[in-house]
This record gives C-alpha cells, structure tokens and sequence, in this order.
C-alpha cells in the first residue's frame, strides 16, 4: 500500500495537483487497485490449493486402480497356472509331510 501511496502521490505531483482534491482521488484509484491485485492473488492462491487437492485425489485414485490392476494380474496368474501349483502342492505333500511325522527326529 505504500507503494501505492507513493504512485498516487508522485502521479499528482507530476500534474501539478499534489495540494488539492486530486491528489485524494488519485490516493483513492491507487488503493482501489491495490485492493484489486491482492483480491486476485488471493483468488489465485484459494484456485491453487483446490487444484492441489484434485491432483492428490487424482493421483490417489489412479494408485488405487494400479494396485487394482495388479492384484487382478496375480489373480489370472494364479487361475492360469493352477495345475503347476496343484503339482507342487501335491509334490510338497508327498515327500516333504511323511519325514515330519512322530520319531522323525524332527519333533523329538
């Protein structure tokens, strides 16, 4: 606002009215545009932060369907190759649990 002060007084200076009525009005245009420009930056700022916001809230969403994505991949793999699984299962089973049972040394 000093600024703007010293503007509006240099400008009624310059036009010989730094004494009169002018100079009231000229302090008066000043401040009303001041105002203006700190309205706007203000308005700036509140438009930014809620651009912000929607960013975050659209960078969490596009995570969320990545994760999505990526868990209904795992799943099909799963459904794909479940035969391969059973395999192992019934592999693991077989020869690994019967060498773990009572007297295998392995309890006691």
């Amino acid at each position: 606002m000093m600024i703007a002060r010293a503007n509006a007084q240099a400008n009624a200076t310059s036009r010989g009215a730094a004494d009169g009525s002018t100079l009231g009005g000229l302090y008066g245009q000043a401040f009303n545009e001041a105002g203006g420009a700190i309205t706007g930056i203000t308005q700036n700022q509140e438009l930014g932060t809620e651009i912000f916001a929607a960013n975050a809230q659209g960078a969490k969403g596009q995570s969320q369907a990545a994760m999505g994505g990526a868990l209904t991949s795992v799943g099909g793999m799963v459904l794909n190759n479940k035969q391969e699984i059973m395999s192992v299962g019934e592999y693991a089973s077989s020869a690994l649990l019967p060498n773990l049972g009572p007297g295998s040394g392995a309890f006691g």
